[in-house]
Formats: C-alpha cells, structure tokens, sequence
C-alpha cells in the first residue's frame, strides 16, 4: 500500500505530463478583447455626448465604462463595508446594462439580429464570389471525370464482347500478375 507521500508524488508528477491546453487562456483573451472593444465604443459615445452638450448623458455613459469589480475595489479602499461594496458593485451593473448607458447601447447591439443581418448584407458578395468559383471547380471535375469514364467504357467494351471472353480472361491475368509483382 502506498503512503500519502507516494501518492502525491505519483499524481503530480501524471499532472505534469499532461500536455499544455491553451484554449483557455484564448478564451480569456478573447472576454478581454470583447470588453475592452465595448469600453472603447462607450467612450467614443461619451465624446460625442460631450461636444453635443449634453453633460448628463456623457457623465453616465463614462461612468458605464468603469467595471462594477474597480468601483467595488475602489469603495473597499474608502473604507466601505462588504454590504456597501456590493450595493456599489449592484449599482455599477445597472448603470451599465439597465440604463440607457452608451455601453449598454453598445453591449444590446451584440444580441441584436439586426446587426448580423447587416454583417450578412455586407459579406455576401464575398461569399458568393467563394460559391461560384467552387461550383466552377465542381462543373470542370464532373467534366474531366466523364471523359475518363467515356474512353473507359471504350476502352473495356470491346473486351466483354462474347467472343472475346477468353481473350479478356488472358489479358485481366496478365496485368494481375504484372501488377502484383
């Protein structure tokens, strides 16, 4: 029976060998490159906010770039108890997604079939383009195909002729034997 020492040494040594999966880090990069495309577009709509004048909606649209986990970090560095940090972080998240923030102007268009549709309009020629030149490969394989099979049939039909079942016998073992040589 192995000790508890045995045993740990034996199970990280199986962890170590295990190979190196990096599709959560990926994953993680991805959240990140999402988040930080959101922020950038909410401060973009905050900027505009400001040169239109209107001070009330750019001064929510730059607090909804702030993550609720910073403004709960910042009221625990004031001082704040955990109910009071997790009213902040409650607060946060609603002027982030429940208002008519500029991120979550930017966050609803994610979820919003009309953007795909747009995406789609805007890609579809391309794609079409890709359809064409595959079906353009695909006519000209069916053609060089038939051709192969016509001089085939050509070729074999004389050979399966009654008269010259014989004949075609002789010549199927010839080329079996050179084949197999």
């Amino acid at each position: 029976m192995k000790t508890f020492k045995e045993f740990n040494i034996e199970s990280r040594q199986f962890l170590t060998e295990l190979p190196v999966i990096a599709v959560p880090p990926l994953l993680t990069a991805f959240g990140k490159g999402v988040g930080v495309a959101l922020t950038a577009d909410a401060l973009r709509r905050t900027v505009q906010n400001l040169g239109k004048g209107k001070y009330k909606q750019a001064a929510f649209d730059a607090l909804s770039t702030v993550p609720a986990g910073r403004v709960a970090k910042v009221a625990k560095y004031l001082g704040a108890g955990k109910k009071l940090q997790n009213a902040t972080k409650l607060g946060q998240w609603f002027n982030r997604y429940g208002t008519d923030s500029a991120y979550s102007k930017s966050h609803s268009k994610l979820y919003d079939p009309k953007t795909y549709v747009d995406l789609t309009k805007k890609v579809s020629p391309y794609v079409k383009k890709g359809i064409d030149a595959t079906k353009k490969g695909i006519d000209a394989t069916k053609q060089t195909t038939s051709k192969i099979v016509n001089k085939t049939k050509n070729t074999v039909k004389p050979l399966l002729k009654k008269d010259n079942v014989k004949k075609t016998y002789k010549i199927l073992r010839r080329v079996v034997r050179k084949g197999m040589k």
